[in-house]
């Protein structure tokens, strides 16, 4: 069964202006992660960690949007740099030196004062690797977010029926790496079906060089994961 949403903007009231706190933590092989937090006023318990893309840093208009949008309702909202980024290198093989920034980030999260939950959500690779992540370990996560998710028949999209905590799908309805036929195959599969949000625009949420358009498209995907939110 699908369960594909028709996405309007929500209001989001007290958006704060400028970067959110900075820091660092090192990771049990050594490695530096740079993080940015973007507090709310007033917490409600949870904290939102964001995994970047491949090359889509956590400074990136979806992360950003994302974080503000978040801090806005309430949420604890941390965004986070893989090492390789940091230090201008590439992903490790395997991805073994990315799970375990991930696993570094949401051990941090999860520490924060007042914190009771932590959800996940990454944007491309990040989502891929939360994918496998939570698929395989799930006991610290309240649910998990897939942002311009890739599918690919044989690849690790079809592990999207392992995941047992509350699933969202947001991707661009003309992005190459996520094609909907395969997704709606893959996701039918699920035991409890993820609710799967389709935004105009490609794996970045652009749309045919419209920079208006595009940060529209932005603001609904970043909607669509801050509703979700509200409701885990």
């Amino acid at each position: 069964m699908r369960r594909t949403l028709l996405l309007l903007p929500l209001l989001c009231i007290g958006l704060a202006a400028g970067e959110g706190d900075v820091t660092a933590i090192a990771t049990p092989r050594g490695a530096r992660i740079e993080l940015l937090l973007d507090r709310p006023a007033q917490s409600n318990g949870t904290a939102v960690v964001l995994a970047p893309g491949r090359g889509y840093n956590m400074r990136k208009p979806l992360l950003e949007t994302c974080a503000r949008r978040l801090a806005a309702a309430r949420f604890l909202a941390i965004r986070f740099d893989w090492a390789y980024t940091t230090a201008k290198g590439e992903p490790s093989e395997g991805f073994r030196d990315e799970f375990e920034d991930m696993d570094a980030a949401i051990a941090f999260a999860g520490k924060q004062p007042g914190i009771r939950k932590v959800l996940l959500a990454g944007k491309s690779m990040g989502s891929v690797l939360g994918l496998v992540r939570a698929a395989t370990k799930p006991d610290d996560l309240g649910g998990l977010a897939l942002l311009t998710f890739p599918v690919q028949p044989g690849g690790p999209s079809d592990r999207l029926p392992d995941v047992k905590v509350p699933l969202l799908v947001v991707t661009g309805d003309n992005d190459p790496l996520g094609p909907l036929a395969p997704l709606y195959a893959t996701a039918a599969r699920c035991a409890t079906p993820p609710r799967i949000v389709i935004v105009p625009g490609d794996h970045g949420f652009a749309e045919g060089g419209d920079a208006a358009k595009e940060a529209e498209n932005v603001a609904f995907a970043a909607d669509a994961l801050v509703l979700w939110a509200r409701r885990r």
